[in-house]
């Protein structure tokens, strides 16, 4: 999960988003099914996302959060062991 423009950030500022709460087809199948039930319930489900993706995911924004994050890591005294 990145830290920038992650699955997490997108669920927390799209409108009309949720997760698949466990990465198989199964969990995938069921979220997918409900989405297509929210949109024959609301058929302008989904389309608010449209507007606020454009808003808050734009490159510079993008651009700005990699800056940031970049920063924190470079500023780290104790780079952390990925061996």
């Amino acid at each position: 999960m990145t830290e920038v423009c992650g699955t997490e950030d997108q669920l927390r500022a799209l409108p009309d988003s949720f997760g698949c709460p466990k990465p198989d087809p199964v969990s995938l199948a069921a979220s997918l099914r409900e989405a297509l039930g929210l949109r024959r319930a609301d058929p302008p489900w989904g389309e608010r996302i449209r507007d606020a993706y454009a808003r808050l995911f734009t490159a510079r924004l993008l651009a700005l959060g990699w800056d940031r994050a970049l920063d924190r890591f470079l500023r780290t005294p104790k780079r952390p062991s990925y061996a």
